[in-house]
């Protein structure tokens, strides 16, 4: 009898720590930080616009690693919002907001060292194990708000809980004659300097390709007349 009762309070105790130590799901995340009246989304990218996005928690083992970066939709260049060591294990108190700019469709990746470091798109498709890493919703009480959740771990161990990194994104009405003016231009320009760098290179490489062939062509033509 005594070590029936002994059992059955180990099994109560534990049954109780499992309880105070159990992650929240993403909609008691969502739900505690009031965001209640919501609708589940297929929206993957996200339309151009001046945006603000806060990060409300992280409940991952990998916080101090993971980043969110924005990227132009169908490019790879990152531009890097939130750093690993910014937020914390659990809700971000107080939470962080940050602005940025897009002049094109663009979507959100997380960096997670998992695996020895993998970026998780909210574009399905992008993904390298084919899952869906990140879960949208979307305010009833303002559409223009966007809740999102991301999964850190390849599908292969994944939990699939979606709470390893938690964002707000809200796009933000432009300003009276709708020109946005960026807080730092540099940031906004970030995802077109490597294109125009690229493209640059190209032109010189071709004019002076196309400089040596003449003068070669001349200089021939010189040696023939002599």
């Amino acid at each position: 009898m005594k070590l029936f009762l002994a059992t059955f309070t180990l099994a109560i105790l534990f049954t109780n720590v499992m309880l105070v130590y159990a992650e929240p799901t993403l909609e008691d995340i969502l739900d505690t930080l009031g965001f209640t009246n919501r609708a589940l989304t297929t929206i993957e990218t996200f339309e151009p616009g001046r945006y603000e996005i806060t990060l409300y928690a992280e409940f991952a083992g990998y916080h101090l690693s993971n980043n969110l970066s924005w990227y132009v939709k169908s490019t790879d260049n990152f531009v890097l919002i939130f750093d690993g060591p910014e937020g914390n294990q659990g809700y971000t108190d107080p939470p962080i907001t940050k602005n940025f700019v897009s002049i094109y469709e663009f979507g959100l990746c997380l960096w997670s060292p998992d695996g020895g470091g993998v970026r998780w798109f909210t574009e399905t498709s992008r993904n390298s194990d084919g899952q869906k890493h990140a879960v949208v919703y979307q305010s009833l009480d303002d559409p223009s708000l966007f809740l999102i959740g991301f999964e850190n771990l390849d599908g292969g161990h994944s939990d699939w809980d979606y709470n390893d990194m938690v964002v707000a994104l809200k796009r933000l009405p432009a300003p009276v004659g709708g020109i946005w003016i960026p807080t730092n231009k540099l940031e906004l320009l970030a995802p077109y300097i490597l294109s125009a760098s690229v493209i640059l290179t190209f032109y010189i490489v071709v004019v002076v390709y196309v400089k040596h062939w003449e003068k070669r062509k001349n200089f021939s033509r010189t040696s023939l007349a002599k």
